[in-house]
């Protein structure tokens, strides 16, 4: 079971161009730091051009459909302790029924987890499914790009943890004026009391010096 994006033509109308762009961006890959996440109980996106059935027809349609993250683990024992589960591998099957997965044309597709800033990041490439057809209990398997970054790097010459840190950094440092500018404001208010002690200070003298005078 997988849901359309956006249906494609050879003759592109202009609404049919304004829904590519709505739903089709670049997106982030997985960063080599969490190239071993678990992402146990995380919900999950696939999406492709693969059947949306076991040997069914391929869709005219983009599909996508989520997943729940499981670990390497549970899916090593899914697929009765095959070598195909390696550290590389992340698994994900359906989210709430079985019939959610990946399937037969879907390999390539992206695997994607909404981060905590709300974007996408690709956390892996559609890979296989069980031999008994796309929608088991048994989970399908995708390849994590983390531990690929140095290839990556050398045939496309990006740093994509380069470019993280980069954005990171970045919102470090525009949090930190926020700090700087109550200083002055705490400052003031001292000020202002003890100047307003000063003054009643003043008055008491005075009040002194004219029972002084009486």
């Amino acid at each position: 079971m997988k849901f359309p994006i956006v249906r494609y033509t050879q003759a592109h109308s202009g609404r049919e161009l304004q829904e590519e762009k709505d739903y089709i961006k670049p997106v982030r890959i997985q960063s080599s730091a969490d190239m071993n996440k678990n992402y146990e109980g995380y919900r999950l996106i696939a999406s492709g051009w693969g059947r949306t059935w076991t040997n069914g027809a391929a869709p005219e349609n983009l599909n996508w459909v989520y997943l729940l993250g499981v670990t390497n683990f549970a899916c090593w024992t899914a697929y009765n302790f095959s070598p195909i589960i390696v550290d590389s591998t992340i698994c994900a099957r359906g989210y709430n029924v079985t019939s959610q997965s990946t399937c037969q044309g879907d390999s390539g597709g992206p695997l994607t987890v909404e981060d905590d800033d709300g974007e996408l990041t690709q956390v892996g490439v559609t890979s296989f499914v069980s031999s008994g057809g796309c929608h088991t209990e048994v989970p399908a398997g995708f390849v994590r790009p983390g531990p690929y970054h140095d290839w990556i790097t050398e045939v496309t010459g990006l740093n994509f943890d380069s470019s993280r840190a980069t954005t990171e950094a970045s919102e470090e440092v525009t949090e930190a004026p926020e700090e700087v500018t109550e200083a002055p404001e705490e400052t003031s208010e001292e000020t202002s009391e003890e100047t307003s002690e000063e003054s009643e200070d003043s008055e008491d003298s005075e009040e002194t010096a004219e029972e002084a005078e009486v």
